[in-house]
């Protein structure tokens, strides 16, 4: 009987770590940005965007990409499929690790099998995550372009921020009322 090493062990943690924080990090990123592009957010006026931060911060992701889905005209199902495809994976890896097939930490060819799959778990996430980078990175400066000054320490990052961003044009409302 092969043993498998505590090296290998090691690894496999450092990859359900890396998957967990990516998954969060969407889930974060999500709930930062939706609440400021939401019908029942930010366009209905500050008062219904602090209830909807609120509302939406304590939802779990699935509910969390329903809200997006339901923020954004997504023309045709491919982006729908790839967003319950990362719920669905979150929601087997977070609640049903041990039930996935092949999981068998005490062999080395089980513990293959778990690498392989959280490794390609980790890449069909990564689109998801960039999208929600970019939603959350956006909506940021649209808050700091909203109140200018009002975030100094965010101010002083807001060049690597937009540098980390695709390259768009940034429009900016000069008007008074900024309507």
């Amino acid at each position: 009987m092969s043993t498998v090493s505590s090296a290998a062990l090691d690894d496999l943690h450092r990859r359900i770590g890396r998957n967990l924080l990516r998954f969060q990090q969407i889930e974060f990123a999500l709930k930062f940005a939706l609440p400021y592009m939401h019908p029942d957010g930010g366009k209905a006026g500050l008062e219904a965007l602090k209830k909807y931060r609120e509302r939406i911060g304590s939802k779990p992701l699935g509910e969390v990409v329903q809200a997006l889905e339901e923020s954004i005209d997504i023309p045709d199902g491919f982006f729908s499929r790839k967003l319950k495809d990362v719920v669905d994976a979150r929601n087997a890896f977070v609640h049903h690790f041990f039930e996935l097939p092949g999981i068998d930490l005490m062999s080395p060819t089980g513990l293959a099998e778990l690498t392989r799959y959280l490794d390609q778990q980790y890449e069909s996430a990564a689109e998801l995550f960039e999208f929600a980078r970019v939603l959350s990175g956006a909506a940021l400066l649209a808050v700091l372009d909203s109140r200018p000054g009002a975030y100094p320490e965010l101010e002083a990052m807001r060049a690597t921020l937009e540098a980390s961003l695709p390259e768009v044009t940034w429009v900016k409302d000069e008007s008074p009322s900024g309507a």
